[in-house]
This record gives structure tokens, sequence and C-alpha cells, in this order.
């Protein structure tokens, strides 16, 4: 793909890309190519074939990675022509078993090589909906432009962002989609093609059916003259990015509904649709019928699945043990959370399956989910959390259909879908009703274990909760659900940036009468052994990095597996400090988790994903070290004393000399590197 882009941008229109890349996929020789082919490309082909070999210098082998089951890969590439001003598109369509779909080039006149990777990925998605493809895995060599249409946080070009913007319009015509970042390079080749090639003929560039991308000629638009000023773009007829101009709407049109849409429909009682609840597993015959044991505790439940017992292993802190907290809404953007850099209400069709697949690339396969509900379903006494056609059950639905062995953990709390705010009932005179509360948080639970959840969180601190829950989860067949109960929820500062995110602030008062008072450090000892009581199989303590003191408590005084919450506001602050240069953000970020290693076996942390994704890197880095510098120093090395032990053989050292070639042989053998 990347070869193709660099052998059309030196070669021109008219080049037969599918043909060569049929040729290169059934290993055709060249002689068996029509002679018209043999003539123009027999070095196209031969670099082909010696690429898919590994054996080119100046190229670097990419392991092709597959998309996830049921989607499509298309690898996109483009490649600028700096002095012909010329810019080669290639494109590759695989599934994820690898199979060969279709290839395509096509060319156009750019200004700049980032706006030709942005048409790249444009075509790449104009391809693919094009052949109605559902799901597509969009992968391209320019990071800045994945990141662009990941969350908006590269600096590119405007035209360029005008062309991603276009993109990302594009996106709702799909079922899933999502745009990667790989690097690759194959400069070598592109090179020896683009020797004595003449200019190509092509004139303007072709045109793309989309909203942002054409509009009103340069020489028209007053205001697109001053954006532009500086540019040469005599050539560019009919070229425009989203500056507004005479004649074009105030408002551009998008695909889809609107956030505001979504929520109107879901309120009017248009529930999507999702897939259904998987059927209870049949019981053998002759299997003894009998009501279920009154067990509180219940240890098998930390054990039933591998991603489980990987959360709870007691001697490491690695990707399993994190639990992603993600934010989800009604609509099918992502919006972003202001209070919180890099964090985002998802789109719970899209948004939150690119963002749970992600997650999953580096190893953190749990997650907790927290809906913004949106103000019309919000009620005194939060009926909206036990609907099992609402946010939080159907977006489980979806993720199970999607990731039958993600775990997932749900918030049992009545702030999202209390008009009021407050995480129970609250009765005319501001009084928090517990017995009430509990009833309907019951319910919530049950609801969303139907659902699939796998671990139920009660985080409201009323009283009891954790033994009604489990009551009526049992009453309903759910043995298997666990509880992770909010043991120690202190009424803390630093939950400001998440009740933004949900728009779940208390219209009067504070929380201060059912969560635990910040200077009371032995009362979480009481809700310590409540919870055991009453049967929590896990206890969370949140804020995580203040009560480190707590942490250390409850492990001392318990058996249960610990879990600790990193806030939102110990996220924000980590990104504040980083965008004003008061801290190196990546170092803070791995010294705030390394600190729970140890006494917490479950960590609930927002930058589990991009802490992850740095651990990534680095182990990359370490690998390719390993491969380029520790290896062949190893070879080396055992070349030197293979030699060094036939000269003692041959007796051509001085028994000094052969004292210390005896000494290195020995060390090297008991502990080579």
């Amino acid at each position: 793909c990347n070869y193709t882009a660099h052998f059309l941008a030196a070669r021109g229109v008219g080049s037969p890309v599918p043909r060569l890349f049929e040729a290169l996929e059934a290993n055709t020789i060249v002689n068996s190519l029509p002679p018209r082919l043999q003539a123009s490309n027999i070095f196209l082909l031969f670099c082909l074939k010696k690429m898919k070999n590994q054996i080119i210098f100046g190229c670097t082998p990419i392991t092709w990675r597959p998309p996830v089951v049921g989607w499509e890969k298309i690898n996109v590439d483009a490649s600028f022509n700096k002095d012909k001003v010329f810019n080669g598109l290639g494109i590759v369509i695989r599934d994820h078993l690898n199979v060969f779909g279709a290839a395509r080039g096509s060319t156009c006149r750019v200004a700049s090589a980032e706006e030709g990777k942005a048409l790249a990925v444009m075509e790449g998605i104009l391809w693919a909906r094009k052949r109605g493809i559902p799901r597509v895995n969009i992968e391209t060599g320019a990071e800045a432009i994945s990141l662009f249409c990941e969350n908006g946080a590269a600096n590119v070009f405007w035209t360029t962002k005008a062309i991603l913007q276009d993109c990302m319009n594009l996106f709702s015509s799909f079922v899933d989609i999502c745009i990667s970042y790989v690097p690759r390079s194959a400069t070598f080749v592109m090179a020896c093609t683009t020797i004595s090639i003449p200019l190509s003929n092509v004139r303007v560039i072709r045109q793309f059916d989309c909203q942002n991308y054409l509009c009103l000629k340069p020489t028209t638009s007053q205001r697109f003259v001053s954006v532009s000023n500086g540019c040469k773009l005599g050539w560019r007829r009919g070229l425009s990015v989203r500056a507004m101009g005479d004649g074009q709407e105030a408002k551009l049109k998008k695909l889809g509904l609107s956030d505001e849409e979504c929520e109107a429909s879901v309120v009017a009682g248009n529930i999507p649709e999702t897939p259904p609840v998987p059927p209870v597993a049949a019981s053998p015959a002759g299997t003894p019928v009998d009501s279920s044991l009154p067990l509180n505790r219940r240890p098998r439940r930390n054990r039933r699945s591998p991603v489980l017992r990987a959360s709870f292993q007691e001697t490491s802190l690695t990707p399993a043990n994190f639990v992603y907290p993600l934010f989800i809404h009604e609509g099918e953007e992502d919006t972003p959370i202001g209070a919180m850099p890099g964090c985002y209400r998802l789109g719970w069709r899209h948004g939150l399956i690119e963002e749970v697949a992600k997650a999953r690339d580096v190893g953190v396969n749990s997650i907790v989910l927290f809906p913004k509900v949106p103000d019309a379903l919000k009620s005194p006494v939060g009926e909206e959390a036990y609907n099992e056609n609402g946010l939080v059950p159907r977006a489980i639905r979806l993720l199970k259909d999607k990731f039958p062995d993600l775990i997932i953990y749900t918030d049992v709390a009545l702030d999202p879908y209390n008009s009021d705010g407050h995480d129970g009932i609250v009765r005319e005179d501001g009084i928090i009703m517990n017995d009430e509360t509990v009833h309907q948080l019951c319910k919530q639970a049950v609801a969303q274990a139907r659902a699939g959840a796998d671990v139920v969180s009660p985080s409201d601190m009323m009283d009891g909760r954790v033994g009604g829950i489990r009551q009526a989860l049992d009453a309903e067949g759910f043995q298997h659900v666990s509880i992770m109960s909010y043991t120690a929820k202190y009424a803390s500062a630093f939950y400001g940036p998440f009740r933004e995110a949900l728009e779940s602030n208390p219209r009067f008062g504070d929380k201060k009468t059912y969560q635990m008072n910040p200077a009371n450090y032995r009362e979480a000892l009481v809700e310590l052994r409540a919870d055991e009581a009453e049967g929590a199989d896990i206890l969370l303590v949140k804020p995580g990095l203040p009560y480190l003191d707590v942490v250390r408590l409850l492990r001392d005084n318990s058996p249960l597996p610990i879990a600790a919450y990193q806030v939102s506001g110990e996220y924000s602050m980590i990104k504040a400090g980083g965008v004003l240069k008061m801290i190196d953000e990546e170092k803070v970020m791995m010294e705030s988790l390394c600190v729970y290693d140890g006494p917490v076996l479950t960590l609930f942390s927002h930058i589990c994903s991009t802490s992850w994704q740095m651990f990534m890197r680095r182990e990359e880095i370490r690998i390719k070290r390993d491969f380029y510098i520790v290896q062949p120093s190893k070879y080396i090395l055992t070349y030197i004393i293979i030699y060094l032990a036939f000269c003692l053989k041959r007796k051509r050292f001085s028994p000094k000399l052969q004292y210390i070639t005896y000494i290195s042989i020995i060390l090297f053998y008991s502990n080579p590197f």
C-alpha cells in the first residue's frame, strides 16, 4: 500500500494497481502479465515482491495486524511528489482472516504531504461507504491525522482540518469505524522509481462528494481569500475549506441525528434496538430443583472467569488490574468533557465500542459505565434507573454481544436519574430517605444484572444497601453477579470534574449526610464490618490517592479484594500540571499508578488506557533495543568466546592471559547477559 502510493506519485495516472496486487497475491511471475504491463511495471512488481518477502533495504517490515472479527481493515497511504506538486494514493482492503479483498490507487494535486495523507483517509472512507462495509478499521501512516480524528488534539493545517472534518462527518454512515496509526516507510523504493519520470498531465483534483470540501470558488468569497492569504491556490478550482463564504449555509449539516435529536427520540419512546438478552443456560436432565442456598459469601464469584481471576491476582499490578471508567450518553457523537482533557462522553453505539476496543488492545478488559441521562427522563424517585431499555442496559447488551469476555462493572446509584441530583430519594424537608432508596437500588441492580453486568457497584452510601442488593440478586437467580461496595466513599472535593461530565451536581445542599467525613479514619472499619456481613465481594476506597492510609487499613483488616478509585480530580490535576509545564505529565501519571501497587488489587482510573499505551511504547522500544543491539552483541560475544577457547586449546596465550580467558568463559556461561 505504501509503495503503491509512492509509485503513483511518480508515475501518474493509469497505473494498473489492482492487476499488480492480484499478481502479487497469487505470486505470479512477471512473464505471466500482459506485455503492456511488463513494459511499464516490471520494476514495480519486482519491488512489491521484494517488499512482501521483507528483503529490500530501507523498508520497515510491519506485521499486518488483523482487525476485530467481523471488521474489515483498509490500509491507506499517500506519497507527495514535491517537485511535481502531485499526490499518489494507495488503498488495500483485507478482512479479519487476512483475505485480500481489493486494491486501488488514485492521483490528485495537493499543496502538501499532510493534505495528501488526509485525502487518502477520505478516499478510504468513501470507498468503504460505496462498497457497503459496515465495520471498518482505517489504518494510516500519519499519526497527526489519526490523533485528530480520535480526539481533535493534533495540530494540522487548516485545509487538512477541513478534509478530516468531512471524514468525521462520514463516520455515522458506518456501524463501527476507527482510524488507527501504524508507521511504515518505503523511501528506498520510491527513490528508485522517481528517477527520470515525466510530469503527469492531471490538472485538477477529483470531485469529492463531501459537504465541507467543495463550495464556492476562492475568488468569489472574500472571507476565504483573506484566510488563504499567502497560499498558491490558482490551480485548485472548486477547492475550499470550512471558512464560510457568501451563498453558503450558516450551519453545516451533519450526517445522522444530533445529540439533542437522539435524546428527544429516546424520551419520546423510540428506543434503539440492541441485541436481546442471552437465554439462561439449561441444566442437565435430573438436576434437583431446589431453592438457592442463603449464602451472603460466595468466593467463587471472584473466580468464575480468567479476567476476574487476573483482576484479583495478589502479586502484581498489570493492565488486567485496571477498570476503565467510561462516560456514555444517548447521542451519536463523542462530546469532550471540558474539565477532563482527553475524556469524552461517548456515543453508546459507536464511540463506546471503539474506546473499549482500544482499551482491550493494551490489555485493559474491565470497564465501568457512567450514564449521562437526559433531563426529561429524570424524576424525584429515579424510575429510569431500572428501565430495562434504558441507556446502561442497552450499552451492556451491545458490549456483551461484541465482546463476550469483557467484564462490565455498573454504578448503582440514583444521582444520574434523580431530578434533585442526589444519590437517594429526597423528602420535602431535604432529608435523604434511606430504606426507600435501597428499594429502588435493588431494582436497578437486578435490571443491570439481567442485561449482562458482571459486577454491580453500589456507590450511594445508603445503610444496608449491600445486603438488600445481595438478596434481590439471589432471588432473581443472579448468584454469580458480584457486588463491589463503595465501602469508604468520602464526601470529597475531588469529584467535581466527574459530576460535570454527567451533569449530576446536587440541585441543593451537599452529600455529607450519607458520604463519609474526610476527617474520619477509623469510621472505615464500621463500613467494612457491615459490608462484609451483608455479602460484599470487593471493597472500594474512593478517592484513592488522598486516602492510601484507609486503603492499607482495609487491606490489613479484611481478606476481601481491595479496589481504589483514582478519581476525576486526581486525573484533571495531572493533566492541568502537564499543560502548564509545571510537571512531567507522563512521569507523574506513571508514578501516581505505582503507589497503588501492593495493597490494591483493582484500580479504577481515567488514565489507564493512556498510561498503558505509554507502557506499550516503552515495551516496543525495549524489544527493538534487544533485537538490534542486545541480540547481535550476544552473537558477537559468543564468537569471541569460541575463538578464545580455540586459542587456549592451541596454547597461544601467556599463562596470565589464559587465566583471564578462563574466568571470562566461566562468567559468560554462568550468566550470559
